[in-house]
């Protein structure tokens, strides 16, 4: 499809030009020892706070869209007939395969797992921009 970025690229043993790197408050000096603008690392914490904020969401969603989609294979798995062990006999449903149980119960349970782990990391998090609220506002105070 035109216009469509369906596209990848893999990079094998190689070296990013130290010009090309985005070091706008951080870097990398001629000795190799890690410098930064920031002269506070709770500053330098705290920009890092929005981009984790963003990524726990990500997360969060993708671990929401694995049990939701595993909830509803699931669910049909349940419903759905087909075979039977004897020529008249009732049909099975296919949730009583163990290749159908092998493939979705751990994905299920994945997504659980997830879950709660991020919910815990979240709680974490929301602990953390509380005290780093204060910290900025602490600062803030003292400039005025």
């Amino acid at each position: 499809m035109h216009g469509l970025d369906n596209g990848f690229i893999k990079f094998s043993m190689f070296r990013v030009p130290k010009a090309a790197l985005l070091d706008r408050f951080s870097w990398i000096n001629e000795k190799g020892e890690f410098e930064s603008k920031l002269a506070d690392p709770k500053i330098s914490s705290i920009v890092m706070t929005f981009l984790t904020g963003g990524r726990i969401g990500w997360t969060r969603s993708f671990a929401e869209a694995t049990l939701r989609a595993t909830s509803i294979a699931l669910r049909y798995g349940v419903m759905r007939k087909q075979f039977s062990l004897t020529p008249k006999g009732p049909e099975m449903s296919i949730i009583d395969y163990r290749g159908h149980q092998y493939r979705l119960i751990p994905r299920f349970c994945e997504g659980m797992v997830q879950l709660v782990g991020i919910a815990n990391l979240y709680e974490v998090w929301v602990d953390q921009k509380i005290e780093e609220n204060e910290l900025v506002n602490e600062k803030h105070n003292n400039f005025l």
